[in-house]
């Protein structure tokens, strides 16, 4: 019989992988597609707390964690100061105003 963690925390996941692609796929604005990418990373984050707590290995758990972090952190990073340079370039977040990139 599992851990009755490892349902709740699925769930969780679930739940969180499933805001995260809604507002991935949802919005037009490349902020808020951000913010779903980054809640998307949240959902990998808790999948590994969990999965580290139901294996009984919470130090290998706690450097993927770290190492996800900082991974998360320089994306988000590359990724606003495009957005930032689009913005100056273009006027606008959305992404129809990139289709005149197409070649």
């Amino acid at each position: 019989m599992a851990n009755p963690l490892f349902w709740v925390g699925g769930s969780a996941i679930a739940i969180v992988m499933g805001l995260g692609i809604y507002a991935l796929v949802s919005s037009r604005n490349l902020l808020k597609m951000l913010i779903g990418l980054n809640i998307l990373s949240k959902a990998a984050t808790l999948a590994l707390a969990i999965g580290a707590y139901n294996t009984n290995d919470t130090g290998v758990g706690q450097s993927l964690m770290i190492a996800v972090m900082m991974v998360e952190v320089v994306v988000t990073a590359v990724v606003l100061s495009l957005i930032v340079n689009v913005y100056r370039h273009y006027g606008s977040l959305d992404t129809g105003d990139l289709k005149r990139l197409s070649g």
